[in-house]
């Protein structure tokens, strides 16, 4: 019996594995082939079996103590329990796995844990408008209940032979019970080598989207959990300078030693603006705003001519990355100024403890500006009004006050709400800094596009031989064009109402889907960056050679404002004075002027076409400005401002 329940839950994920596969096969590699295939499958049977042991052991040792107790009765309970427990958490969890890989490409990982943090409520009702919800539970209902009769049969099936029975001997108990405890082990480490299977053994072909389906949707979620609670513990800063010394650390990344604090590693002086001071600073983060959308193939779209505008009227930096791979993420790095460490930065803050020292707005205030957010969503959301309030900001603008009687939904008003708010309500006495944040383009997608007059009725002809294969939609692109129409609009009547506006429009991260089958790295990396400002911007710099990340927008922005000789605090690098050999550094990404790869090692290095390459030379000394950035990052947010003394 416990052999059949081992062999049960095997079956069922297999079966997930085919499932996760089937579903996505379309976003593999054209050279995956059946070779492929097996070696996959093979290696997560070696996860599988894992999984399984652990499953039975309840069952197994009370099996074992039937042949001193008559505990036969509890035993069959126990193992009937087991059964119906897994294979009914084993529907949820698959159907869960669909959803999040069909999102973001990968199962279960740590940032699945930040949707403690999020707003629950708005994520239910999101889901609720997106999906069928009745019909799922529906279906999950019937297919539970087709799998516990199935099961309940195959566990009641007796052997045809009855030595298979068990031996009857004392000696013949023995044996088996060595069998059985060698299985066990076997069982529980999944391999017979020096040590048991592991993440890193899920590498097994060329294609790393297929290669995120080896493992099992258990044995994800419970690697999540542990690299989440490895960063969060004390010793996190392992994660990214192994035992290296953080003082050693800091005086490494500031080329000098005797460093105070953390916040002097970031010390430095400006170089001089390359133009008129500005007098109004814009910095838009447009929700999910892809940087494909800017590239020439995909011009055909036509859903970010606004910003494409902009971009041949000022600076279009292409090669350019978010912070992280969500919204707040992302924002918080933009914020404080500080790397996406992966210790949740917006929970960190505290009232009292003061700003970072590369907190932005607390930097734009020493330089005369009159320090605003505004969001079009609600405070209370992963603590942005607190956070921005406790990083420097002066004054929240927050969806509550914009509605005005407009559309809203469970994340907040539109983009024409927001902006609108903002050309009507933005300070034009006094020089201000304002970080802006706008919300439309997310699901449920509820802005009426009809009535924007939005012209993506169809598919273009030149893509719609994809079209179908991939996972974007015509209602989310049609809500892209509208997120960049309103934000192009505002730009040109900023400007017109006051002189000396400086504008810099980047997307948050990118919106996760895409209307084709296999977005290559590049694509899945890239956010756009759009500078504007007439007499601000210098005009002889070669934006082709320009690369960056948010975390290099703080530099950036002072540089713009600053006299020479000025002193702030930035982690990041002016974007303007980058060359093409530099490389751009985010949480997720390392972009140079000829490759593109994932931080985390999960793919091998592409070409900015999506061909696989081999790794540049300099592509070391990227990961280790990557890792410097982020031990020193993870340090100043968990464990604050000071240094140890050594």
């Amino acid at each position: 019996m416990d052999l059949r329940l081992w062999l049960w839950v095997v079956f069922l994920l297999f079966a997930a594995r085919a499932i996760l596969i089937w579903s996505n096969v379309a976003g593999f590699a054209e050279e995956v082939g059946f070779t492929d295939y097996v070696e996959v499958f093979l290696a997560g049977f070696r996860f599988d079996v894992r999984v399984a042991t652990v499953v039975i052991i309840p069952s197994l040792l009370l099996s074992f103590l039937c042949g001193s107790f008559r505990w036969e009765k509890v035993a069959m309970v126990v193992r009937g329990w087991t059964f119906g427990l897994f294979t009914a958490f084993w529907v949820i969890v698959t159907t869960l796995t669909l959803g999040y890989f069909k999102q973001f490409h990968n199962q279960f990982d740590a940032n699945v844990l930040g949707l403690v943090h999020d707003d629950f409520g708005a994520i239910v009702q999101t889901v609720w408008k997106g999906y069928p919800v009745i019909r799922g539970l529906l279906v999950m209902v019937v297919v539970v209940a087709g799998l516990l009769w199935l099961g309940r049969r195959w566990l009641r099936r007796t052997f045809g032979f009855g030595a298979l029975r068990g031996p009857g001997t004392g000696v013949g108990r023995m044996g088996v019970a060595v069998i059985v405890l060698c299985l066990l082990l076997l069982g529980l480490r999944g391999s017979w080598g020096s040590r048991p299977m592991q993440m890193k053994d899920a590498a097994r072909t060329e294609d790393f989207l297929l290669n995120r389906c080896v493992v099992n949707s258990f044995t994800a979620f419970i690697y999540a959990v542990k690299a989440h609670g490895k960063l969060m513990e004390a010793n996190g800063l392992d994660s990214y300078l192994g035992k290296e010394s953080i003082t050693a650390a800091c005086g490494e990344f500031a080329g000098r030693d005797g460093l105070a604090a953390v916040d002097d590693v970031f010390l430095r002086a400006a170089k001089g603006r390359p133009g008129e001071k500005p007098r109004h600073i814009f910095l838009i983060l447009m929700e999910s705003y892809d940087g494909w959308t800017m590239l020439d193939e995909h011009a055909g779209w036509n859903i970010s001519n606004e910003m494409k505008t902009l971009g041949r009227e000022g600076i279009y930096v292409q090669r350019f990355l978010s912070g992280s791979r969500s919204t707040m993420t992302s924002m918080a790095s933009v914020i404080g100024g500080m790397a996406d460490a992966g210790i949740i930065t917006n929970e960190r803050s505290r009232p009292g403890e003061g700003p970072y020292g590369t907190a932005i707005a607390e930097q734009m205030k020493k330089l005369g500006y009159e320090t605003h957010l505004y969001y079009a969503g609600y405070g209370g959301w992963e603590r942005v009004d607190d956070f921005s309030r406790e990083q420097g900001f002066e004054h929240t603008h927050l969806g509550p006050s914009m509605e005005d009687g407009g559309d809203t939904n469970e994340w907040g008003g539109t983009d024409k709400a927001l902006f609108s708010y903002m050309a009507k309500n933005f300070v034009t006495g006094k020089p201000t800094f304002n970080l802006v944040l706008t919300s439309s383009n997310h699901p449920p997608y509820s802005v009426d596009l009809e009535a924007e007059d939005c012209p993506l009725k169809e598919v273009p002809e030149k893509y719609r031989e994809e079209f179908e294969d991939g996972d974007a939609s015509l209602k989310m692109l049609g809500h892209h064009w509208y997120s960049d129409h309103e934000v192009g609009k505002f730009v040109r009547e900023a400007s017109a109402k006051e002189e000396g506006c400086l504008f810099a429009i980047t997307g948050d991260h990118w919106g996760r889907a895409f209307p084709g089958p296999r977005p290559t790295l590049l694509e899945q990396a890239l956010v756009p960056l759009v500078l504007y400002g007439p007499g601000i911007l210098p005009e002889d710099r070669d934006a082709g050679s320009m690369c960056g990340s948010h975390y290099d927008l703080g530099a950036t922005l002072i540089e713009l404002a600053a006299e020479a000789g000025h002193e702030y605090r930035a982690m990041g690098r002016n974007i303007l004075e980058t060359r093409e050999e530099d490389v751009a550094v985010s949480r997720l990404w390392l972009l140079g002027s000829d490759f593109v790869v994932p931080a985390d090692g999960s793919s091998g290095v592409q070409d900015l076409s999506g061909k696989s390459i081999e790794a540049p030379g300099r592509l070391a000394a990227a990961r280790r400005r990557y890792d410097l950035m982020h031990g020193i990052s993870w340090w100043r947010i968990g464990q604050g401002n000071g240094l140890p003394k050594e």
